[in-house]
């Protein structure tokens, strides 16, 4: 016996109108709810980001920041943040979050052009995907991949930091294979990225000059070392040849111009007598 369809009666049509209408408010509602949230919560990431670059300057410090914030905020099971080498293209490592940090490890390099976030920085905009080992977009280090092989959160999400015209890393979101990110979560989180950019970029200065000076306070340490060690001017016997070499050059300064000799305090006679007597034979 086959399914007899609903003869509904208007009233009830109009019953079932309103309730399509209501869920779909409510959808909409809850769309816009989830919205504002991650608004909020982006606003949030970004002055506790501005508070923690006023308090300290340390590099490692804020970046773990930035990937502990970006991972709230997309509510991902893990995060990375990556420093680009200009001279060579590679990203580097300088916070990891979640099984990444496990497999890559601190430092980890990404030669130039490599990975999710090479693509990104190459093409300067966010590039998502569901399952990064699938992608053909996506160029791998072997390397890299091998030790990603037992990966479970393959859907990322990789963000250029750029200043103006000039990329200086990346953030890269992670979460379970499959995930979609929604056009309003990646916008978010370039804007979250490029407010990072600004914060980094000072920090990552302020850290250079730290290192400069380190330098320059080392190589006068080592200058001090060498004037401080033998023949220098600060060893005895460097100052008693200079005086020694003194009191010749006023022994010489003490023989006018014509041979004549002049007397010094304390000549003895016999000397005197003798030079006496050379000048006496010189005349006769």
């Amino acid at each position: 016996m086959g399914e007899q369809p609903f003869d509904l009666a208007n009233e009830e049509y109009e019953i079932l109108e309103a309730l399509i209408a209501e869920a779909g408010a409510a959808i909409r509602n809850s769309r816009l709810l989830a919205e504002q949230q991650r608004r909020r919560r982006t606003a949030e990431a970004l002055a506790e980001l501005s508070r923690l670059s006023s308090e300290t300057l340390d590099l490692g410090t804020v970046a773990r920041r930035v990937v502990e914030s970006v991972r709230n905020l997309l509510a991902a099971q893990e995060a990375a943040l990556y420093r680009l080498v200009p001279e060579t293209g590679a990203m580097v490592a300088l916070a990891l979050m979640g099984e990444r940090e496990q497999a890559l490890g601190p430092g980890a390099v990404f030669p130039s052009g490599t990975g999710v976030i090479g693509l990104a920085v190459r093409e300067r905009r966010p590039i998502a995907t569901s399952n990064f080992a699938d992608d053909p977009r996506i160029r791998h280090d072997p390397a890299i991949l091998e030790r990603l092989e037992g990966a479970a959160n393959r859907a990322v999400l990789a963000l250029p930091l750029q200043l103006k015209d000039r990329v200086i890393g990346a953030l890269a979101v992670c979460d379970r294979r499959g995930r979609v990110f929604l056009e309003s979560e990646i916008r978010l989180a370039q804007a979250f990225a490029d407010h990072a950019a600004l914060v980094l970029e000072s920090v990552q200065l302020f850290d250079d000059a730290t290192k400069r000076r380190h330098e320059v306070d080392v190589l006068a340490e080592v200058v001090g070392q060498i004037n401080s060690s033998p023949g220098s001017r600060g060893d005895p016997l460097a100052h008693r040849r200079r005086r020694l070499r003194d009191d010749r050059r006023r022994r010489c300064s003490d023989r006018p111009p014509g041979g004549r000799h002049r007397r010094r305090p304390g000549d003895p006679p016999a000397r005197r007598a003798q030079r006496g007597g050379r000048r006496a034979h010189q005349v006769s």
